[in-house]
């Protein structure tokens, strides 16, 4: 569970299972603020070392001197679900005005089943 809190030029999240693993996820979102108490008072110190020494790892793995160095770099990315269930329509929309052959059994003639056959076939040269 996480709480989002957003200001003009910030992003605050609390979240409860915080790790090392999310927390670059959601600096790459313009995160301006971790908070991990209720982690330290689950897990204990020893979580914040952990978080530390993960998001370095994170850092050196992709050449990240700086968080301010990856800070933001998903929000390209970001998007809204309506926008993704559009994008969706239309790559299905796409696929379908891309499709070739014929669109139902009723298409097929007597004499010209060699070409409509030879129209479906997927692994032509």
């Amino acid at each position: 569970m996480h709480g989002i809190q957003v200001g003009v030029e910030s992003l605050h999240v609390e979240e409860t299972n915080i790790n090392s693993i999310s927390a670059p996820c959601w600096l790459q979102l313009v995160l301006s603020g971790l908070q991990v108490c209720t982690g330290v008072m689950v897990h204990g110190y020893p979580m914040v070392q952990h978080l530390c020494g993960g998001l370095h790892s994170f850092m050196l793995e992709h050449g990240f001197n700086s968080i301010a160095d990856f800070k933001g770099a998903s929000l390209p990315y970001f998007t809204t679900h309506g926008d993704l269930v559009a994008r969706q329509q239309a790559a299905v929309a796409e696929r379908k005005a891309a499709k070739v052959g014929l669109a139902n059994d009723q298409n097929w003639t007597g004499d010209g089943f060699i070409a409509e056959a030879e129209s479906m076939v997927s692994n032509k040269a």
